[in-house]
């Protein structure tokens, strides 16, 4: 055979070769894809369902279902065709380890397209630290220690505020008081559970009481104490004895919050003002303890008063009420607005591309009209924190947490200074 005719021969075979490759390969990719064909968004949901704070998981789980469900009547994400959004529940168990482990399983076996959670700042940072590595986006909705916008991530957007900013606000609150409505006071103590999130907020508060134009008062008493403590006696006596103008008192568990209001009656020692962090502001505190919980101040995101104040507040509190049996919290607050933000990012991206998602939620600009918090709106920094993000201040009168600050949005005068015991029981 001649050596033209040959290569005529090794030409047909490679275009024969080449042909049957590229069916081959079409072949593959449409009866065997490499991945299956995305026909809803995933969205994994990490909360504590068990452990101290069940309490506050239980609610967030129903409004991320709530919300979801609520989304998908709506006709889905719109950008993607309709997609109906599943809402993907794992129990943290309040442990940070724990959180960790479900984080990777949600990504790696569920396939989640976006993390929200994780309430506890100690279980949010190595969750959040799972899905920088997976790269995938990571949608904070609670989750307050300053270090979470620390780190230098790139997938992590927190909603809420954090304690360096609530931290403020608290002493805000204080100088408003000194300047504003004339109240005298010099000392202070500081008291916290021995939790990251307590631990948090009472460093930053030492450190806001160094800046004069805010602080400046004198520290007569600084108690620390274990978390779910039994018996808070001991450091009841020591804050009458140190007998503070006022306490700033940070704990995470209902239980803990009951357990001081016991031990200050019992000792017989109410401060000017109480100002409190933490798991006094939830129902259960106030139906566990009655009357004794009056005059309590404390930081809020939610309060029945602003729905007074927001329409869009009492639209969602009235309508999540009375279609899962729950109470709102500032907890169940942030998670709806967790949703608002992943519904508006997933509509400007288009897709469910986790870097698209994440440069449609570096640009996020919601008004405050879409959310029940009486913020701004929602826009996040470089360090993915919400810029608008803040506390208000509410008090305890007649059994309801009334907004006492800022005056915009107040319904009621605080009360200051509080009535002692004794006086309550005249």
């Amino acid at each position: 055979m001649s050596k033209k005719a040959l290569t005529k021969i090794h030409v047909a075979i490679i275009i024969v070769v080449f042909v049957v490759a590229a069916l081959g390969a079409y072949a593959w990719v449409n009866f065997f894809p490499l991945g299956p064909k995305e026909n809803e968004v995933r969205v994994g949901v990490l909360t504590p369902l068990t452990g101290a704070a069940a309490y506050f998981g239980e609610g967030q789980k129903a409004m991320a279902l709530w919300m979801a469900d609520r989304i998908n009547k709506e006709g889905g994400i719109k950008s993607l065709g309709g997609l109906k959004i599943r809402v993907i529940i794992a129990d943290t168990e309040g442990k940070p380890e724990v959180g960790k482990a479900q984080a990777s399983r949600l990504i790696t076996e569920e396939k989640v397209h976006v993390i929200i959670g994780a309430l506890h700042s100690g279980v949010t940072l190595p969750a959040a630290q799972e899905a920088e590595r997976y790269g995938i986006p990571f949608i904070c909705e609670t989750s307050s220690h300053p270090d979470l916008t620390r780190q230098g991530f790139k997938w992590f957007f927190r909603v809420w505020g954090s304690d360096a900013i609530f931290a403020r606000n608290y002493f805000e609150f204080m100088k408003w008081l000194k300047e504003t409505k004339g109240y005298e006071f010099r000392t202070i103590a500081i008291v916290a559970e021995e939790s990251l999130f307590c631990v948090g907020v009472a460093t930053e508060w030492e450190k806001l009481n160094l800046d004069s134009t805010l602080g400046g008062y004198q520290i007569v008493a600084n108690i620390r104490h274990p978390v779910s403590p039994t018996d808070l006696t001991t450091e009841a006596l020591a804050l009458k004895q140190a007998n503070p103008d006022i306490v700033l008192l940070t704990v995470t568990p209902i239980p803990s919050a009951i357990l001081w209001t016991q031990a200050l009656k019992q000792v017989n020692f109410f401060p000017k003002a109480l100002l409190t962090c933490g798991g006094f502001i939830f129902p259960e505190y106030l139906r566990s303890v009655g009357a004794d919980g009056e005059y309590v101040i404390g930081r809020e995101g939610w309060s029945i008063d602003l729905m007074e104040k927001k329409p869009i507040a009492k639209q969602i509190a009235e309508a999540f009420t009375n279609e899962t049996g729950k109470d709102m919290t500032v907890y169940t607050t942030t998670m709806h607005a967790a949703f608002v933000v992943l519904r508006d990012a997933l509509e400007r991206a288009g897709s469910l591309e986790p870097e698209k998602i994440r440069q449609a939620l570096i640009e996020t600009n919601i008004p405050g009209d879409k959310i029940i918090p009486p913020w701004q709106g929602i826009k996040f920094d470089a360090t993915g924190q919400n810029i608008y993000a803040m506390n208000f201040m509410v008090q305890v009168v007649k059994g309801q947490w009334r907004i006492i600050w800022p005056k915009d949005i107040a319904t009621v005068d605080v009360i200051f200074p509080a009535p002692s015991w004794n006086e309550r029981a005249g």
